[in-house]
């Protein structure tokens, strides 16, 4: 059974989010930020026999997931129903969630990776590195674009408007190392609010790569974080870049996948 969320709901809802954050950290800065009856918001509590199994939440055409308990079967079909019913295009939450929504739809593409977190020795204060301004957007969409991996998806006009958006509206910040007066390696937070942030968008340019900008940008951006008393989270996907953050003193808190149609 699926029931929307009503007002009732929200307390009950934030609290259980708020007891394991790891398990979907957007989803706690989302449902923090943008709560759950803005206009581009939809909830939906998922239930087998009066107990709740899953969150669904919905942000434009995401879904966001949240496991309370065990879901049946049932349960994971009305799941995959909704989703082509509000036409979603990417669907995350926790490894053994998405696992079992991805056997039910063998069209879309899996991802599985974890949620990592600062440690002790991940943060290095640099001062060659440098807090980018709204103005400096263009030129980091440029970076971000260039590089398949991570902004392949993005238009360098869409995501110029984004990187703005975040930095203006929700305190997001973006760190750059500049090489001859260019722009050659970024980071930024993603999502920020009181008490934690999502870093991402982490992009060397070809040409430098080797030098160790990436990892300079990243201990500053993370040190920023930890000045600001809040705890630096990220998401991996790809083995030998999580070792790599594991060298540098981030520690693995969760496993978690995503699902995107193809």
């Amino acid at each position: 059974m699926i029931k929307e969320c009503c007002a009732e709901n929200i307390k009950y809802l934030k609290d259980i989010i708020k007891n394991d954050i790891y398990q979907n950290v957007y989803l706690y800065i989302d449902t923090s930020t943008y709560g759950f009856e803005n206009q581009d918001i939809q909830t939906w509590i998922v239930a087998e026999n009066e107990i709740d199994t899953v969150i669904v939440y919905k942000y434009y055409n995401s879904f966001q997931l949240f496991q309370i308990s065990e879901p049946s079967d049932g349960n994971i079909k009305e799941i995959c129903f909704l989703s082509e019913q509000n036409q979603i295009q990417m669907m995350s939450g926790c490894v053994n969630l998405i696992r079992r929504i991805s056997n039910m739809l063998p069209q879309w593409e899996k991802n599985e990776g974890i949620i990592m977190r600062a440690g002790e020795k991940a943060a290095k204060e640099d001062c060659e590195i440098f807090k980018a301004s709204p103005e400096e957007c263009l030129e980091i969409a440029e970076l971000i674009c260039a590089d398949e991996g991570i902004g392949g998806h993005y238009s360098i006009e869409l995501l110029e408007e984004q990187l703005k958006d975040r930095m203006l509206n929700w305190n997001c910040q973006n760190f750059v190392l500049r090489e001859n007066g260019k722009i050659v390696s970024h980071m930024g937070t993603y999502a920020d609010i009181d008490g934690i942030a999502v870093l991402g968008g982490l992009v060397t340019a070809p040409e430098v790569r080797g030098k160790g900008y990436g990892k300079r940008v990243l201990q500053s951006l993370t040190a920023q974080v930890l000045k600001e008393k809040k705890i630096p989270v990220l998401y991996c996907y790809e083995q030998d870049v999580m070792e790599w953050y594991q060298h540098l003193g981030w520690i693995q808190v969760y496993h978690c996948a995503k699902l995107e149609r193809k």
